[in-house]
């Protein structure tokens, strides 16, 4: 049996996005600084699913990348550091924003 869709995966084999039985498009990707905060509106997802997420494009630990939330049309992305009391235990790093849709 032939394989269809999309399967991506990160730097250490994981699975980001696997929709091998749907018609996958990409529609959109952006990079983004380590401390940004933003948004973008997609009017033609409406109607369809998606799948969104970030990669960070430093190294070192203590990164992590953007968290990545759809509500309705609009992507959204957060940067995220993390603390423990006054310790901070991880900070964001710079990611790219990707977003496919899919049938």
């Amino acid at each position: 049996m032939s394989d269809f869709g999309v399967r991506i995966k990160d730097s250490s084999g994981n699975i980001l996005l696997d929709t091998p039985d749907r018609i996958t498009r990409f529609r959109y990707s952006t990079e983004v600084n380590a401390d940004a905060d933003d948004n973008v509106t997609l009017a033609d997802i409406d109607g369809y699913s998606t799948i969104e997420f970030s990669i960070m494009l430093e190294t070192g630990s203590g990164k992590c990348q953007h968290s990545v939330a759809r509500s309705g049309t609009q992507i959204s992305w957060v940067h995220q550091d993390g603390y423990a009391g006054i310790v901070k235990l991880y900070e964001s790093a710079k990611s790219l924003i990707f977003v496919f849709m899919y049938t």
